[in-house]
């Protein structure tokens, strides 16, 4: 799904871009590239390496853009555009795609969510995809990070919600 930002090196601090995270999201499903002859979006041509992938996601109704024509394939991707990339990835492969938002007021940033991924997030946060920024917040406006989403696709895959604990798990 991912590979290093050089050799043997992996960079979970850096931030993810949309095109990044389409390619991941494309290479889940083992698309082939050459298929694709035109992305759709006046700012992002096929030939770049996430070109493809980015026509792929847009073809499926994963992202459908900005209101302008664009993609912004090189711009940071927030906290709340990757869940709602997820929430609609899990719309194309067909998961039920019900959540009770009740499960975001226990945050105290819920309200800077935008109204266009309140179900979104409450979907990726009822079944464990993405956690809490930090107990209390959820940092929906913040960048998300390569770390971020190898956590977030671990999860995806094996269908197993992570939970983070301190030092040995018990018979470890």
């Amino acid at each position: 799904m991912m590979t290093g930002t050089a050799e043997r090196i992996f960079a979970p601090e850096e931030v993810v871009t949309r095109g990044m995270f389409v390619t991941i999201l494309g290479r889940c499903e083992s698309i082939q590239p050459d298929l694709y002859k035109s992305t759709g979006f006046t700012d992002t041509m096929i030939e770049k390496w996430y070109g493809p992938y980015v026509a792929w996601a847009a073809k499926e109704g994963i992202v459908s853009g900005y209101g302008d024509g664009t993609f912004c394939p090189e711009q940071v991707m927030t906290r709340e555009e990757l869940m709602q990339m997820l929430y609609q990835y899990g719309k194309y492969r067909k998961l039920e795609l019900t959540a009770d938002t009740a499960i975001l007021e226990r945050f105290s940033d819920c309200d800077d969510i935008g109204s266009w991924a309140v179900k979104a997030v409450a979907w990726c946060m009822a079944h464990s995809y993405v956690n809490g920024f930090t107990n209390d917040t959820l940092a929906p406006k913040s960048t998300a990070t390569r770390g971020q989403i190898a956590k977030i696709m671990t999860v995806w895959k094996s269908g197993k919600a992570y939970t983070f604990h301190y030092g040995p798990t018990p018979g470890e």
